[in-house]
């Protein structure tokens, strides 16, 4: 009796597991893909691809500003879209007979009900597929209509794989003590109103899940869960010189125990308030060619924005595109103590979630860790399912934001050194390289709100690091804080001088905009030493101040 009961129990065990994964909306999606196929089969020009991702999504908004609640929302939808694909793996409607990737503009999509209503689904599909074919269609008699000349060797989709994975459902994030996160950020606000000449105070939460599914006419059945938990906190002051300065802190997780105590996040709150304070009174920087360091938090953005949106394949077929590495196969790109790795399939680094992970791309390729840089030589590029020159197939980097079309996009890239430097060694390398080169000071980069990175030929092949907080360091040792600078510059020649690395590694989060929208990046990296930098000065507008003083100033 007692053996059967145990039996049952497992039995009851597995059939609930199985319930888990029984998701009605993918049998919907099937039957109407299948039923669209089989129609447009019959056209002059029957699409040979035909994709839905539906993005079912829920969030939970919290905005907070000096002190009180500013907005709240709740809110939850279905996004669909459609990637549909006339002509053949050879030649299709893609081909980008302009040179600029033109057909990456944007995609199809359409919101779709919530319920499982089958037949209120496929009305939505059925409109939607057929505004795409109709817009596939056209598209194909361009390029039919074009001058291809050798671009033709070059396919324009990769075969796919059949993949199925259906991730079971997980409880709503949104559902937490949300009354103790609204009152720890109005105090968290409150406190930044008490920084003097204070112009903004703000604080953002942000909770979701999105569950993504894809489903192919090749056989691909992917449904993913991709739950987090962020914060945002921004802050700026009226310098002395009338012009506006901010500050920045960013917290990034999965879950809500991915996050820092509140504890570490009031005394970064605390310090971020010393630093503006400081910065009120902190010399502008002036134009400077030199020494620098780039901390870990720094590091990861530098090489994020400076080489990994040049090692996005998808790129390398435009003739618009400054194709900077495009020919530098086997050969040294960057010293031979660096190798540098993008690696979907990294769940934690040093026990810190990565929201780079996924298990498969939004193009239904498993996901896969790839070697861009070994021993300071170019081995690979990102590739989505968009062949270029001697990479035919995809290594799962096709990424995308809801509604627009996947093209090979970063994941969590890793850049390792085989130097093992500390802080105190970086600053007094600097110090040597400043008085060889007759400087009287280097710089130190601390943290960082962002950059972005120009690739196109037909302008300058540069980038713009946008740093927060800066110090120069003297040759005597000495820091003083500075503000207003940006580092810029060229990739080649920035790649060039880097002559040692630090031994700690941090990772920086983030969200990245390109042609298929937003995503979700992490860049893990430890600091840099270079030998050369060049910064200008960062933009600034004076503040046209108030006729009336302030409520506190009575």
């Amino acid at each position: 009796m007692k053996k059967n009961l145990i039996q049952l129990l497992l039995l009851l065990s597995v059939g609930f597991a199985h319930a888990q994964t029984d998701d009605p909306l993918i049998g919907i999606v099937k039957e109407e893909l299948q039923r669209e196929m089989d129609y447009l089969s019959k056209e002059e020009y029957p699409p040979y691809y035909l994709a839905y991702t539906v993005d079912d999504y829920v969030f939970y908004q919290l905005y907070t500003s000096k002190g009180s609640v500013i907005s709240e929302n709740r809110d939850k939808g279905r996004i669909m879209s459609c990637q549909l694909k006339v002509g053949s793996f050879e030649l299709d409607n893609t081909r980008d007979v302009s040179g600029y990737g033109s057909y990456y503009s944007g995609g199809n999509s359409v919101t779709i009900p919530m319920e499982n209503d089958a037949m209120a689904i496929k009305q939505f599909m059925w409109s939607l597929t057929d505004k795409a074919y109709k817009k596939a269609r056209d598209q194909y008699k361009t390029v039919l209509n074009s001058d291809l000349g050798e671009k033709k060797q070059i396919g324009d989709f990769s075969k796919g794989e059949k993949n199925q994975y259906v991730a079971p459902f997980i409880s709503d994030p949104t559902v937490f003590d949300q009354e103790s996160w609204k009152d720890f950020l109005q105090k968290i606000t409150a406190s930044i109103r008490e920084v003097e000449d204070l112009i903004a105070g703000d604080a953002y939460l942000n909770v979701a899940n999105e569950r993504k599914y894809l489903i192919t006419n090749e056989g691909s059945e992917i449904v993913q869960n991709f739950p987090r938990f962020e914060i945002y906190i921004s802050a700026s002051v009226l310098a002395e010189d009338k012009t506006e300065v901010p500050l920045y802190l960013s917290y990034y997780g999965v879950e809500e125990k991915d996050l820092p105590s509140k504890e570490k996040i009031t005394a970064d709150v605390e310090a971020l308030k010393e630093n503006l304070e400081k910065l009120k009174r902190a010399p502008k920087a002036d134009p400077y060619t030199g020494p620098a360091i780039f901390s870990a938090d720094v590091s990861g953005v530098f090489f994020h924005e400076i080489f990994g949106h040049r090692m996005e394949g998808h790129r390398l077929k435009y003739e618009s595109d400054g194709q900077t590495f495009k020919d530098k196969l086997g050969e040294d790109v960057l010293p031979k103590y660096l190798s540098v790795i993008s690696d979907p399939t990294m769940e934690k680094f040093q026990d810190i979630r990565l929201t780079g992970f996924y298990r498969y791309d939004d193009e239904g390729v498993r996901a896969r860790k790839v070697a861009l840089v070994t021993d300071g030589k170019l081995s690979n590029f990102l590739m989505s399912r968009t062949p270029m020159e001697h990479f035919s197939n995809s290594n799962g980097h096709g990424r995308s934001q809801s509604g627009l079309t996947p093209v090979s996009r970063q994941s969590n890239l890793i850049i390792r050194s085989t130097q093992n430097n500390s802080m105190e060694d970086l600053k007094k390398r600097l110090i040597k390289l400043c008085k060889k080169q007759k400087k009287p000071y280097g710089y130190l980069f601390k943290s960082v709100t962002g950059g972005f990175t120009n690739t196109d030929r037909y302008s300058t092949n540069s980038f713009n690091i946008t740093p927060t907080e800066v110090y120069r360091i003297y040759t005597d040792g000495r820091q003083e804080l500075i503000r207003g600078v940006d580092v810029i510059g060229t990739p080649l020649a920035m790649f060039s001088e880097i002559s040692a690395t630090g031994s700690e590694y941090k990772t920086f989060f983030g969200y990245c905009g390109a042609e298929s929208g937003s995503i979700p990046v992490t860049a893990t990296a430890p600091a840099i030493l270079v030998n050369k930098i060049e910064t200008q000065k960062k933009p600034s507008f004076e503040i046209n101040l108030p006729l009336l003083p302030t409520p506190q100033e009575r």
